[in-house]
Formats: structure tokens, sequence, C-alpha cells
């Protein structure tokens, strides 16, 4: 039988469930510090263009940006031989897993 684990932060109990580390609360109050945020007078993330990342990425047809966000920036590619863009790609092999049943459900 394991002994109640603690937050080494707030030394709150761990439920049974949570993995090592700190409790939701210190890691919800960690995610929003101050000391996440841009440094003032920073400039903003500025995402590559689509020709500077068709230059990292010869073997693709970047299309355009999709959207970015506090995780990262999507673009819409092709890969020109086969001529289907990724999105749909990715989108009717995932239906397929899921037909088979290898995605949970």
């Amino acid at each position: 039988m394991q002994g109640i684990r603690y937050c080494p932060q707030c030394n709150a109990p761990l439920p049974a469930s949570m993995l090592d580390g700190l409790c939701p609360a210190c890691l919800l109050k960690r995610g929003a510090a101050a000391d996440t945020a841009p440094a003032p007078g920073a400039s903003p993330f500025t995402p590559p263009s689509v020709a500077e990342l068709a230059k990292l990425f010869p073997q693709l047809e970047i299309l355009s940006l999709i959207g970015q966000g506090g995780m990262g920036v999507v673009y819409k590619a092709r890969q020109p031989a086969p001529g289907v863009d990724f999105a749909e790609r990715f989108n009717r092999e995932a239906r397929a897993r899921y037909r088979e049943g290898s995605l949970c459900r």
C-alpha cells in the first residue's frame, strides 16, 4: 500500500491518479505565472512566411498559413507527388483507423 503523496510546492495531498509532480492548482499557477509571459518590450512571435518555410521543406508545397496560437503555427501544405494535402490525408487515415477499431472510442 502506498502512502499519501504531497505536492512539493504547496504540500497539498495529491490525488491517487496524479502522476508524480505538482498538484493541479500549482501547475495552473505555474502556467499562468508572470515569468511565462513575454518580457516587456519584447517583440511578439512572428511566424515564418510561406516563402521562408518553403525553403526549409523543399519536398512540400506550402500553400498558406492556417492559424496560430499559444502552442504553435499551422500551415496548409501539399505533397506534390501524391497531390493530396496533409489535412485531407490525415483525416482520411484517422477515419480508416477508427473504422478498424485501432483508435480508442
